[in-house]
């Protein structure tokens, strides 16, 4: 799974959740939710393990959820 055109996407992820933590602070536990994901990719980056990746996805799916819900 981790190639080398693949490597942006988890890096990407980390990248725009450490960006947005600021923002996130205002809606409790939106950043731990965002920190756990980075940990998970962070940890499926350095043992290239891409089950670990899609792993990693479910916390960002979950923020995704929990902003949606707060928003409407």
């Amino acid at each position: 799974m981790f190639q080398r055109s693949l490597i942006w996407l988890p890096q990407t992820l980390c990248l725009i959740s450490g960006l947005s933590m600021p923002i996130l602070e205002f809606i409790p536990f939106t950043a731990s939710i965002a920190a756990t994901g980075v940990c998970v990719l962070s940890l499926s980056m350095f043992i290239h393990d891409g089950r670990l990746f899609l792993i990693g996805l479910v916390p960002y799916l979950a923020l995704i959820y929990f902003l949606a819900a707060c928003i409407t």
